[in-house]
């Protein structure tokens, strides 16, 4: 059966997995819709030639709000992860904690990235950059550099500020103890808004990808999710959670970052207050999620990490495989992206199964022992 994790006993747990599935299939209509249309891709700026009005429309349509996704999953994590140490605090440790971060991420993980550089990326392993390009990428890294931030999976970048906000939990768990959580929020809060507010006074740094989404900056938003899952261990819902007071510290802080940090900024501390107040309700209410649209969202949330892994560099070379070989007709287009999703859904089921189960249970057999083996030591010890 593998590790029991002491989150996987909530009720609400389905609803996790139907977040995961909202959250990767915003992700993905928005990479797919940026293959067909590439001219639209993006979020378009204030200074793209357009009338402030058409700026605000186009940045309505579904293919600007892929971030939306993202936001959703590191709210998700630092719900999960800080709720599932709630509920073991004191077997809890920091090497069992990566031990368990490890198993579920690396190994899928590197699986990928030795696929893609073998067979999308061409000649990677035959230049002193390519082999330094995936080394970066080993370690997590290649997001605190512009010439690896996209290289080999586009969406890579996400999972390396991730990892590096796993080990900023160390830092967060220590402020906890001492501050309490609300304190701990609110300094991750400021230590953002101050990232930022340097990136907006040196000259194009704030407008790069490698400080704007930096693991610091993100920091808030997976403290936010941690804050909802220390409420929700109490039984709480975020308007019990917090006072008249807090919601005037609140609105102060957001009001202060007005004046020091950048509009990229604000949009993503905005959009992590309305997903972190729309899964509140989510949480908290009565879907049951049995109908077969529910429980289909809820197995693409299941495998959304496979999906995420490799979905992008697939699209392209997938959709150009159906249209220079498949018969064209009216439509055509549309039927080999379904054709395309479908097979890219397929796949990540079979390897989450295949995978992602099969190094989790492995983890959890090598902690066992690890801890058998502990246990026999003390014992000799002790005689």
């Amino acid at each position: 059966m593998g590790e029991k994790f002491p989150y996987l006993t909530y009720v609400h747990f389905r609803k996790i997995d139907f977040l995961r599935g909202i959250a990767i299939l915003t992700v993905f209509q928005a990479h797919f819709i940026w293959y067909y249309f590439p001219a639209y891709a993006g979020v378009v700026g204030v200074d793209a030639g357009h009338p402030a009005s058409r700026v605000f429309l186009l940045n309505l349509l579904p293919r600007t709000i892929g971030w939306a996704g993202v936001t959703i999953f590191i709210l998700v994590s630092g719900f999960l992860l800080h709720l599932g140490y709630l509920r073991d605090q004191e077997r809890f440790t920091l090497r069992g904690f990566y031990s368990r971060r490890f198993w579920r991420v690396y190994p899928p993980y590197l699986l990928v990235l030795l696929i893609f550089c073998l067979f999308l990326e061409k000649g990677l392993f035959t230049t002193r950059v390519g082999w330094w390009t995936f080394v970066l990428h080993v370690f997590s890294l290649q997001n605190l550099s512009m010439r690896t931030y996209f290289s080999v999976d586009p969406t890579f970048w996400c999972l390396a500020a991730e990892v590096q906000l796993y080990v900023l939990y160390a830092i967060f768990l220590f402020g906890r103890a001492r501050w309490g959580v609300k304190a701990m929020t609110g300094l991750t809060f400021l230590v953002s808004v101050g990232w930022q507010a340097i990136g907006m006074r040196v000259n194009g740094l704030g407008n790069l990808p490698t400080w704007a989404n930096a693991a610091v900056s993100l920091w808030v938003i997976w403290a936010m999710g941690a804050f909802l899952g220390e409420a929700w261990h109490r039984g709480q819902g975020l308007r019990a959670a917090l006072t008249r007071r807090d919601a005037l510290i609140v609105a102060g802080g957001l009001a202060f970052a007005c004046l020091l940090a950048p509009l990229n900024a604000l949009l993503q501390y905005a959009a992590a207050i309305i997903c972190l107040l729309l899964m509140n309700g989510f949480l908290h209410g009565k879907a049951t999620l049995q109908a077969w649209p529910a429980r289909l969202i809820v197995t693409i949330g299941i495998c959304s990490f496979s999906i995420f892994l490799i979905h992008q560099p697939l699209l392209q070379p997938m959709f150009d495989l159906l249209d220079d070989h498949a018969p064209h007709y009216r439509g055509y287009r549309v039927v080999n992206g379904v054709i395309v999703s479908l097979l890219i859904f397929l796949l990540s089921y079979a390897m989450y199964r295949l995978v992602e189960l099969p190094s989790i249970a492995l983890g959890g057999r090598l902690r066992r022992r690890a801890r058998s083996g502990q246990h026999t030591q003390d014992q000799k010890d002790d005689a």
